[in-house]
Formats: structure tokens, C-alpha cells, sequence
């Protein structure tokens, strides 16, 4: 693994603003520059912000965490050397979607798994999402296109 990067993201209205440092700091902030919290992990990979601006996805070197505004944690999956890069998130908020080296994951907005799958024979270099979360689109490294359903499933490749 790299170096640590700092990343940054905000709400669509950027009513609330998410960054993370090199140390792993993630802070929020409100529009008017009001520090809201602060929550110290591991290495941040990726941070994601629902349009409905109830909590924050964190993609970590060692787990997936949903976060708060104010970032006291709701609920996290501290697994050792977390697969995860990439988030898209519905735009009713209710359905999160990660993925990282083969594999590709559903969860809930309160953070129950809905599904977890490995799709891909090489490493997952670029994901989308339709704004339902109904169709899932990833690249790979082996120079294909996989575009599955919202259960996970591939429709084609």
C-alpha cells in the first residue's frame, strides 16, 4: 500500500464537509466553518457523504465505518487489510455500495450487509452506480466491464 493521502468530500448542498488527514483524522465541518466532530482511524482510502447527510461512509486499511456528521462511529467492520476503495451511495441514502481488489459489497444505511460477492478475476480498478443503486458498473484490471444488478449479480461482462 501507498502512501497516505489526505481526501475530502461534502454533502450535495455542503451542508457538511469531510476531510481526513495523512494520520487518519477524519474531521466535519459545517457550511459555516463550525468544526462538527472529529474521529481518529487508520489509513483513509475513501470518504463518502449520502445526499441525506445522516452519516458518512469511511473506507479504511482496516475496515468500513459509518460515522455520524458529528463522527462518533454508528457502526464499523474492523476487519483486518480491508478490501474497499470504492463507495457509491443511493440517493435516498438507504443503500451503500463498496468494492475493492475482486470483491463487491450492498449494505443497508444502518450497516447490515445485504451482500457480498468476489465478481472479478483481477483487482476492481473503477466502480459506478446508478442513483438507485440498481445497477452496479465496475473495471478490472484484466480490461473488462462487469455491470451487475442490485442482488449483486452479473448481468454482463
Amino acid at each position: 500500500m501507498g502512501a497516505p493521502h489526505p481526501c475530502s468530500r461534502h454533502s450535495p448542498d455542503a451542508s457538511l464537509i469531510v476531510s481526513a488527514d495523512e494520520r487518519g483524522d477524519i474531521h466535519s465541518w459545517k457550511a459555516n466553518g463550525e468544526s462538527w466532530g472529529l474521529n481518529r482511524s487508520g489509513v483513509v482510502k475513501q470518504i463518502a457523504v449520502p445526499p441525506s447527510r445522516s452519516y458518512v461512509v469511511v473506507t479504511t486499511a482496516t475496515g468500513l465505518k459509518y460515522l455520524a456528521p458529528d463522527m462518533t462511529p454508528i457502526w464499523w467492520d474492523n476487519k483486518s487489510g480491508s478490501l474497499d476503495s470504492f463507495i457509491g451511495i443511493s440517493s435516498d441514502s438507504s443503500t451503500m455500495i463498496t468494492s475493492g481488489e475482486n470483491r463487491v459489497s450492498s449494505h443497508t444505511s444502518s450497516g447490515a450487509l445485504n451482500w457480498m460477492k468476489d465478481v472479478t478475476a483481477k483487482a476492481i480498478i473503477d466502480m459506478a452506480c446508478s442513483e438507485d443503486c440498481t445497477t452496479i458498473i465496475l473495471g478490472s484490471q484484466e480490461g473488462k466491464v462487469w455491470v451487475l444488478n442490485q442482488q449483486g449479480e452479473v448481468l454482463w461482462t
